[in-house]
């Protein structure tokens, strides 16, 4: 299987044999490395949706190592990591940015409720909500993850959270809610016509509506109401503010990565892959 797969790839990206030889050992030496042992074909999956999604083979290969991190750290599905890493391609991320983005999220869950496990099964929703509205970037990741750890702390799940968090950026697409905020004193875009950062904006909105839900209840439905219940006080938005200070340097998920790997499972998962490694290169 995890010949076939990097072949079908390589038909795919219309990609030579030597350059798919390359990607296939790529992957198994990165599903094989101590700090990750992760299933090889979990990592050709999150690669073959890059693929799929952008076909930038060049960032699949560069960001190998960083999707068998992601994967072992969340305990996540490698084809929605993949999905992940694809939001990242398209905002022009480099392979440092994106490892920094994944360690910042990883972080925040670990600070809030929403985990990267339940981002990377919602991703494509909750990026391009925002990534439409001008907001692309590592600056822009931690920004979108610090509002939705807030809004999960007051929702009953990830969906309900995710829904919450649409609800609200659909108002700020919406000319006439935007022309009555603005009434208000609530500047929501930049001159080049891109939003302001999610989690100031949210701030000054409250400011401007007293802090009163039935004041937001003149621009915003009940479900993006839900997106501003857990920063109704000063409590919860010393919290944004806490979640917005968390530095990504790869440190968070290379250390849980490695913690994961050090399991028996995981210990098996690699002589499993020594063996398919071996199985490859001799047998085909």
């Amino acid at each position: 299987k995890t010949q076939q797969q990097p072949t079908r790839l390589g038909i795919t990206a219309d990609a030579s044999d030597e350059i798919i030889k390359g990607l296939h050992n790529s992957i198994l030496d990165a599903a094989n490395a101590p700090d990750i042992r992760v299933d090889p074909s979990q990592i050709l999956a999150a690669v073959d949706s890059v693929m799929e999604k952008t076909g930038d083979l060049k960032f699949a290969q560069e960001n190998i190592r960083n999707i068998g991190l992601a994967i072992q750290a969340s305990g996540a599905d490698g084809a929605a990591i993949g999905d992940i890493f694809a939001e990242f391609q398209k905002q022009g991320m480099s392979a440092k940015d994106a490892l920094a983005s994944v360690d910042v999220l990883i972080a925040q869950g670990k600070a809030g409720a929403f985990t990267l496990k339940d981002l990377a099964s919602l991703g494509p929703r909750v990026v391009t909500s925002y990534t439409a509205l001008g907001r692309s970037g590592p600056r822009a990741m931690k920004e979108m993850g610090a509002v939705l750890q807030m809004i999960r702390m007051s929702t009953g799940s990830s969906e309900q959270a995710t829904t919450a968090w649409e609800a609200m950026l659909r108002t700020f697409s919406d000319r006439k809610k935007v022309q009555f905020l603005e009434k208000q004193g609530v500047k929501l875009f930049n001159k080049d016509g891109s939003l302001r950062a999610a989690n100031e904006l949210m701030v000054e909105i409250l400011k401007a509506a007293g802090n009163s839900r039935i004041n937001l209840s003149d621009v915003f439905d009940a479900e993006a109401i839900r997106a501003f219940n857990a920063i109704m006080d000063k409590v919860g938005i010393d919290k944004l503010q806490e979640l917005m200070r968390i530095e990504g340097d790869g440190t968070t998920v290379q250390r849980d990565s490695a913690r994961a790997a050090a399991t028996a499972n995981a210990a098996l998962q690699s002589l499993k892959t020594t063996w398919g490694k071996f199985a490859d290169s001799n047998l085909s």
